[in-house]
């Protein structure tokens, strides 16, 4: 029974795995279950079987991998520490998963797209988002209430923050993580927190 189960959820995350760059390759109205399917090395009726419709499979590839991103940084950060090593892990681990999935970055556009131009979009993704600036908003807050940072508004610091997170892995897109220019923009955007933040000069967060 054990194996079965183990089989089977293995093959769900395949589908996963396999719609996830199918939908990031394509608009929402072109993308089949069928091609889903065939990327998955599977029968449509099996990806049926597990997600019964298109839409849910979409929502599903957006709860997989964002869920990921998110979840392990609250893990992370559920022990308060220094703020500013809070920030710089807030920062420095969606970056690095943006680069090492650029596909996943393309669903956020998308997503974010659709909710501002339309109040669309996915619920439960917009609820990803709202955990990670949550994450970053807190830092920030922990920040300034510990006169490391300087005082500004946590929610509109974290705003920025997302932006620039989100531009700098624009930018590197199609670099592998160990390329130098991945470093050097990751050194650019810590620079930036750093300007942005930061009590006082002498004083770097890391």
């Amino acid at each position: 029974m054990n194996g079965a189960i183990s089989s089977r959820e293995r093959r769900r995350r395949r589908i996963l795995e396999s719609a996830s760059h199918v939908f990031a390759e394509n608009d929402y109205a072109a993308v089949s279950m069928g091609a889903v399917a065939r990327r998955a090395s599977v029968s449509r009726g099996t990806v049926y079987n597990h997600f019964g419709c298109k839409d849910r499979l979409y929502r599903e590839v957006l709860d997989l991998r964002f869920g990921e991103l998110v979840t392990g940084l609250e893990e992370m950060l559920a022990q308060r520490r220094d703020p500013t090593d809070e920030l710089e892990r807030c920062v420095l681990e969606p970056l690095m998963f943006f680069v090492r999935f650029p596909k996943v970055l393309m669903l956020w556009r998308r997503e974010e797209i659709k909710r501002i131009a339309a109040g669309s979009g996915s619920v439960r993704f917009a609820h990803m988002a709202q955990r990670l600036s949550k994450l970053i908003c807190d830092a920030i807050t922990d920040g300034v209430a510990a006169g490391v940072f300087r005082p500004v508004e946590p929610l509109a610091a974290s705003r920025a923050i997302l932006g620039a997170i989100e531009g700098t892995a624009g930018s590197l897109a199609g670099h592998r993580v160990d390329d130098p220019e991945v470093e050097r923009a990751v050194g650019q955007l810590a620079e930036f927190v750093h300007q942005s933040l930061l009590q006082h000069s002498g004083r770097r967060a890391g």
